[in-house]
């Protein structure tokens, strides 16, 4: 009979932090038994107690973080935007990001096409030998 079949992966996660304890082991009485150990024996997925489930957010959650990080990072894409609100542990897409995004006006403006600007210099010297071939006709 397979106990973790019966079980949900959260009350699974729950039998296995309750047996193994704070320390990571079973109870004092058995010092040897493992989270290996317990998962074999609850017939259990080791990886079922690494998950953690997100957040499931509301539209106007999801709106709203998306808004608030797009005016804190006007400069960043919709990538960098999806990476955030993730890391927030919110489930979303990236389509749905791109959608607020554009809904709003919060898409962030492309460089400009055209002849790159050069700084001009500040030097006193400029063009002015001061060795012999340093300037060629046409580089001054």
């Amino acid at each position: 009979m397979e106990v973790a079949a019966e079980l949900t992966p959260a009350a699974v996660r729950a039998l296995v932090a309750a047996a193994t304890g704070p320390e990571g082991r079973v109870v004092r009485r058995l010092p040897a038994a493992s989270e290996r150990l317990v998962c074999r024996t609850l017939d259990a997925n080791r990886n079922a107690l690494r998950y953690r489930p997100r957040l499931s957010a509301s539209a106007s959650q999801i709106r709203k973080v998306v808004i608030e990080l797009s005016n804190r990072m006007p400069t960043q894409g919709h990538r960098k935007i999806l990476s955030q609100v993730r890391a927030f542990g919110l489930n979303v897409g990236l389509r749905q990001v791109r959608r607020i995004r554009r809904k709003h006006g919060l898409q962030g403006e492309a460089p400009k096409a055209g002849v790159r600007r050069r700084g001009r210099t500040t030097s006193t010297h400029v063009g002015v030998a001061t060795r012999p071939n340093q300037v060629w006709p046409g580089t001054s």
